[in-house]
């Protein structure tokens, strides 16, 4: 009697642990990447303002940055030229010439990928 009884508990307990990670793998899927990103945006405080920008208008289908030099340092600017969307610690002396020449003139970056490549590729 006792093997049926500690028998079936055991399946029970097997059987909720399944659906259980079933169910979590669920919820997971459905999640969809924007969302994530947004929920990320607002967990990480000041930059999540700025992605929740990138989201917004990269949604609306018009992302576009500007690149320009301040104080001898890259900043990044909305396509509108004047919302600025971040600093950086990138020094504008440090990128090759035609680079430099291009930031002081207003450098155009089409999307938010784009954007974070150049920004990956040329930050310390």
């Amino acid at each position: 009697m006792k093997k049926i009884v500690y028998g079936s508990g055991l399946f029970l307990l097997l059987f909720a642990l399944g659906a259980g990670f079933y169910a979590s793998y669920q919820f997971g899927v459905s999640r969809s990447p924007e969302t994530e990103a947004a929920e990320t945006a607002a967990l990480s405080g000041t930059a999540g303002s700025l992605d929740s920008y990138a989201l917004e208008t990269e949604a609306k289908g018009a992302v576009g940055y500007i690149l320009k030099a301040e104080n001898d340092r890259v900043v990044v600017y909305c396509a509108d030229g004047t919302t600025l969307f971040e600093y950086t610690d990138i020094l504008v002396s440090d990128l090759p010439y035609e680079l430099q020449t291009e930031i002081r003139n207003g450098k155009e970056i089409s999307g938010t990928a784009q954007l974070y490549s150049f920004l990956e590729n040329y930050s310390s």
